[in-house]
């Protein structure tokens, strides 16, 4: 996946919203699609340890390309959520994209990406 062409969807492309598949162990999450990629930030449910927690949120990165048939970068960054939540409420705005491009960069570690599926794959 290239991060460059994801950060371009996100600043100039269209971003609406996507269903989560109701199945996640997590807290809360948001996602959006941008072209050919879902943007996922969400806050996971409490796992026992590190170890865990990375395998969930892998899981489900890789659940969500399988569903949706896109790209998947996930992040359970909480900036990253709260400017997703704020695009929900008030609309998406230059700030409010350049705020998430900024937290997707930042966590580049904290990313858990997922790359196209299909269901017949």
């Amino acid at each position: 996946m290239n991060l460059l062409a994801l950060f371009s969807a996100i600043l100039f492309g269209v971003i609406s919203p996507v269903a989560l598949p109701g199945d996640l162990s997590v807290e809360r999450a948001l996602a959006v699609r941008a072209e050919d990629y879902v943007v996922v930030a969400m806050i996971p449910s409490d796992e026992a340890g590190h170890e865990e927690r990375v395998h969930a949120l892998g899981e489900a990165a890789e659940s969500i390309a399988l569903q949706t048939g896109k790209s998947v970068v996930l992040t359970d960054d909480l900036c990253a959520y709260l400017s997703l939540k704020r695009m929900s409420l008030r609309g998406v705005s230059d700030y409010e994209r350049k705020v998430l491009v900024s937290r997707l960069s930042r966590g580049k570690e904290g990313l858990y990406i997922a790359p196209i599926h299909s269901e017949a794959s």
